[in-house]
């Protein structure tokens, strides 16, 4: 009965996307969980907590981006970009791979907890 992704997170990152541009955007949606998930580790090792707020991990992921947009751009971002079927499938992988993961945790969290 709990909001996983609030409207919130959604709404800053549409300001993000906005202000950057809907390519750093994407790139910003990828790399934002990766603080997330360090943290999120460390919080339920330390405090046995699912809680995690979402928002200030898409803020370091934009900040992150936005500094280092060029590197990120010219390191092959500019090629991935003009694939045109790449993003689609991408997001359809992803997409598949989310569902295997929360099927994973679901079973390791009724296992352990």
């Amino acid at each position: 009965g709990r909001e996983a992704m609030g409207f919130g997170d959604v709404t800053l990152m549409m300001m993000v996307g906005t202000f950057v541009g809907w390519q750093a955007g994407v790139v910003i949606f990828f790399v934002s969980p990766f603080a997330g998930l360090i943290v999120g580790i460390i919080q339920m090792i330390s405090r046995s907590d699912d809680t995690i707020p979402y928002g200030p991990f898409l803020c370091l992921g934009s900040l992150l981006v936005i500094v280092k947009w060029p590197a990120v751009w010219n390191l092959g971002m500019q090629d991935l970009f003009r694939v045109s079927w790449l993003i689609p499938a991408v997001l359809g992988v992803c997409f598949v791979l989310l569902g295997v993961m929360l099927v994973i945790w679901q079973q390791i969290k009724s296992r352990l907890f």
